[in-house]
């Protein structure tokens, strides 16, 4: 682990409260707005699973407005031949030339001939024609045939009944709910909010670690998938809190793993570096308790600690380079050039005893260090 890596996230703690808020709070809001709309759209849709995500869009015997005699004249092709199917071909001729009353059972006979997919557009165009079927029912078998006919409605089904069989069950309420979404069945509220929620789930998630970002996309099925929901193209899913919750409490646990590593792994520096390093980073975070404390788990390390660690190994690295090279020029001299060095140091300073002060039993003069120093350099070259 580098020195520098999770400590500038060890503050993100809290962040995706937002996130967590925005996403509790959006399947309650689309419940709500649908409860309080005087006119529910044609997919009345609740997000609990015990509520179905397909209205009942199919004709019924209490149409839009009273079925006519005279309306089964007009009907188109497929439409007449699937009825006439279904009541035999003398009734139909019957009850068009007035010798028989319309039956009251008509509204079903429509109903089955129009769940069938190869059928379904017709149906549409001949109840927005005649006034039979409800704008909203009507809307939403004209948004839903294309894809019934092609295939490619949630669970390939191929009728209404059959979507509203798929869509009841449980497990595909995301599926269905986001399909709907797509092909304009919500109201355009609905959308607006969606877009709303998605960008607020985005602007938190962009200034969150990748870490937990990659958790989140996972969860949801995908980076393609998170992608839609960024964008407000897919509905975000109804367990989001949970997802958000999960993946920070896994970031949290990693984080704090990685924190342990690194500080034992600091601790361990320490014990093989000069005590310099120690005293760098010391000074860096706020003394020696601090730094102690931090070391023992007791105190959380500041954002910078990894930085600061950077600096003084590298303060501290410089620090022995220079010895170094001191040492290869003073061996140098001591080995070539002794007179000269005493003659200079005793320019500098005076004559001193260099032998007790290397034994400890003289104290240095004032300058000793300095003046060693500059002799070396000046007397260092071949």
């Amino acid at each position: 682990m580098g020195k520098k890596t999770g400590f500038s996230q060890i503050i993100i703690l809290g962040v995706l409260s937002v996130i967590i808020f925005a996403g509790s709070i959006f399947w309650f809001r689309y419940a709500t707005q649908q409860t309080q709309n005087e006119a529910p759209s044609p997919l009345q849709t609740s997000v609990s699973p015990k509520t179905s995500v397909i209205p009942s869009v199919k004709p019924t015997p209490s149409p839009a407005k009273p079925i006519e005699v005279g309306v089964l004249s007009e009907l188109p092709k497929e439409l007449n031949a699937c009825i006439k199917q279904k009541i035999g071909e003398k009734t139909f001729q019957e009850i068009i030339s007035g010798q028989k009353e319309l039956p009251q059972s008509i509204g079903m006979t429509l109903n089955a001939c129009c769940i069938k997919s190869e059928i379904i557009s017709s149906c549409a165009v001949f109840a927005e024609k005649t006034g039979i079927m409800t704008k909203a029912a009507i809307e939403f078998l004209k948004k839903i045939s294309p894809y019934i006919l092609s295939g490619k409605a949630p669970g390939k089904c191929a009728s209404i009944e059959a979507c509203k069989a798929y869509c009841e069950n449980s497990k595909n309420l995301e599926e269905c709910a986001n399909f709907f979404y797509k092909i304009g069945v919500f109201p355009e509220s609905f959308a607006e909010q969606v877009k709303k929620d998605a960008a607020t789930l985005k602007e938190s998630l962009d200034s969150s670690p990748i870490e937990l970002r990659q958790c989140v996309e996972t969860a949801v099925g995908g980076s393609s998938s998170l992608s839609e929901i960024l964008a407000g193209t897919r509905i975000i899913p109804q367990n989001i809190s949970e997802i958000l919750n999960t993946c920070f409490q896994t970031y949290s646990e990693n984080l704090a793993k990685q924190l342990n590593d690194y500080l034992a792994g600091l601790k361990k520096l320490f014990d093989a570096s000069p005590a310099s390093l120690r005293q760098c980073v010391e000074t860096a975070v706020g003394g020696s308790s601090s730094l102690s404390e931090i070391l023992a788990g007791t105190k959380a390390p500041p954002v910078n600690l990894g930085e600061a660690v950077d600096i003084c190994v590298k303060f501290v690295e410089n620090q022995f380079a220079e010895a170094e090279a001191f040492k290869a020029k003073l061996d140098y001299v001591l080995q070539n050039k002794l007179l000269e060095l005493d003659q200079c140091l005793t320019a500098k300073l005076g004559t001193i005893d260099y032998e007790k002060i290397i034994a400890g039993q003289l104290a240095e003069p004032p300058g000793f260090q300095d003046a060693i120093k500059a002799c070396v350099e000046s007397l260092s070259q071949p």
